[in-house]
């Protein structure tokens, strides 16, 4: 799941995705409790750079750098599961609502 900007559409990009056994997900509808950035890793990274000051922008990537390779595999593959468990609820409830509606249009047709 990516945020479809031009650099991730890129004919090498999806490549190499594949190459790398990387699966494209669709978009759920959006939920702010499955925003990818929100969710999986900024909330850490957040944390961790929170209060410093920096004076370029290659101390930011440095330290987030530092950060990132500080974190263990597991991490990002539990993470990435448990996101991809919730983008499939939030499916599964926007096609119940879709049912519930129409269920509530052929109710209100029939009375008319």
């Amino acid at each position: 799941m990516h945020d479809n900007a031009p650099a991730h559409r890129t004919l090498a990009t999806q490549k190499n995705l594949v190459y790398l056994g990387f699966q494209c997900l669709d978009h759920p509808p959006y939920s702010p409790d499955v925003a990818p950035s929100d969710y999986h890793l900024f909330p850490g990274l957040k944390k961790q750079l929170n209060g410093r000051h920096f004076s370029s922008d290659a101390e930011v990537i440095a330290a987030a750098e530092t950060w990132l390779d500080g974190q263990h595999s597991e991490l990002f593959l539990s993470d990435l599961q448990k996101l991809e468990l919730l983008c499939d609820i939030v499916v599964l409830i926007d096609w119940i609502y879709v049912y519930i509606l129409l269920f509530c249009i052929i109710i209100l047709t029939q009375r008319g």
